[in-house]
């Protein structure tokens, strides 16, 4: 949704750096800038995007959508402001595949926009890069515990690698019309992934910037949407 300044580099991330075959499933969440240009522009020399335009709604409903169109063995949510790093698809389904494994959790680098975000959100710095070493594949509430218990469990979806089979038969989508919709989807898939792992490899640069949910002065819907989150961790338990 109105990142036509970030767009470009992002789907550079994926288009030109990985070998694997795969499909890039673009959801214009109703953007009012020259994000969807931007997209349409690449789909011409791009025959991997497809474009689904929509009202906004919100990013719950925005990935629930790209999930509804996604025919791929495995599915890696992208945020239209970050980036890939190089290979890091025919890295993730190498891993994947050879341990037969639901979700595949790793590591990413932080970007910020500008120093006075540096200095505003240092938090952010190292937050998603983590050191135990968890990539014996185990059960996903087995893995759950051990990232609780190192202090380093990390909610993000898109610092996750899924199979598809796995998301559809445990029906999981992700809450509507609200924020911090991450951590309620991340907490199921966990329970109930029967293999999931973790390699502390930095796969993703995510982007710090101005304006975003992350950086925004917190408000009610950030409060209901946590609320909403833990409510349903309630009910799964």
């Amino acid at each position: 949704y109105n990142c036509e300044q970030y767009i470009k580099e992002c789907l550079d991330s994926v288009v030109l750096q990985n070998k694997i075959p795969f499909e890039v499933i673009c959801i214009d969440d109703g953007s009012t800038d020259n994000s969807l240009e931007v997209i349409k522009s690449y789909q011409k020399n791009h025959d991997c995007i497809s474009i689904i335009s929509k009202p906004n709604e919100g990013l719950s409903v925005a990935r629930n959508t790209g999930l509804m169109y996604a025919h791929g063995i495995y599915v890696q949510f992208l945020d239209s402001d970050d980036m890939l790093e190089t290979g890091a698809l025919d890295r993730l389904y190498q891993v994947s595949k050879e341990l037969d494994l639901d979700v595949l959790f790793f590591n990413a680098k932080t970007i910020y926009d500008n120093e006075s975000l540096r200095n505003s959100f240092p938090q952010y710095n190292t937050y998603y890069v983590t050191k135990a070493d968890l990539s014996h594949p185990s059960r996903g509430l087995d893995l759950l515990v051990s990232m609780q218990e190192h202090g380093e469990y990390r909610a993000p979806v898109w610092q996750q690698f899924y199979k598809r089979s796995f998301m559809l038969e445990k029906g999981l989508v992700f809450e509507r019309y609200i924020l911090h919709e991450d951590n309620l989807f991340t907490f199921l898939c966990l329970c109930k992934a029967n293999l999931a792992a973790r390699i502390n490899e930095g796969l993703y640069c995510r982007r710090i910037r101005q304006d975003s949910i992350m950086t925004s002065t917190v408000k009610f819907k950030n409060v209901y949407g946590y609320l909403r989150c833990y409510m349903g961790m309630l009910k799964q338990i």
